[in-house]
């Protein structure tokens, strides 16, 4: 019934008239003003696109952060997935250090979860993967009151094998603040949403060319 009031004012009134396409034209300028606030258009509409069907999952993040795993360790090295990100191995080209690339399974009240957790960190600890990402984000766990502890108990002592080489800290469905290196050994642990991408202390990355890195 609005609707058609408001159709039946825009037919008889001329002023009204001139007045209806007002709504779009805001939406637009509000829209250039964000496309120009971020120089980078291409990856704007890409993130904005990936969050707006995933919200804060790191679906984006997940691209560069396997970049940067791609572009620092040969075609031979294998990584883990501390989450529910398995989209990391495709992107990264890199094989997985451990069969379970989901975790949900280890954190259901089920008679096997916690099997599988032990499964799985014996399975890390044997490969020792050169780069272990772990997720920050309560879906890619799905951790319940009653879920066992044990893999974070462990990842809480294993992780001094190794350094913390980045982050993507997903900050809104707009921004995310990548620190590398230096910066991320300097920043820490996320508090927040994102991911944490850590490197074995033994291993010495190769930077390879992004091009090159297959």
């Amino acid at each position: 019934m609005r609707c058609q009031r408001w159709h039946r004012v825009v037919a008889e009134n001329s002023s009204a008239k001139k007045l209806w396409p007002l709504p779009a034209v805001a939406y637009g300028v509000v829209l250039v003003v964000v496309l120009f606030k971020y120089t980078d258009v291409s990856s704007v509409l890409a993130r904005v696109g990936g969050h707006a069907l995933h919200g804060m999952e790191p679906v984006p993040e997940s691209q560069v952060v396997a970049a940067y795993i791609r572009s620092q360790s040969p075609v031979t090295a294998r990584i883990a997935v501390l989450g529910s990100e398995p989209q990391i191995y495709f992107y990264s080209r890199r094989h997985s250090a451990t069969g379970y690339i989901y975790i949900y399974g280890l954190m259901e009240p089920q008679p096997f979860a916690l099997k599988m957790q032990h499964e799985m960190i014996a399975e890390i600890e044997t490969n020792a993967p050169e780069f272990i990402v772990y997720s920050t984000i309560d879906s890619s766990w799905q951790r319940r009151p009653d879920s066992k502890p044990d893999i974070f108990n462990w990842w809480s002592a294993y992780q001094t094998n190794y350094d913390l080489a980045g982050l993507a800290e997903v900050v809104s469905l707009v921004e995310t603040r990548y620190y590398w290196e230096e910066d991320a050994a300097h920043h820490g642990p996320l508090k927040g949403v994102g991911l944490e991408i850590y490197r074995r202390k033994n291993f010495q990355p190769v930077n390879i060319a992004p091009d090159k890195a297959r």
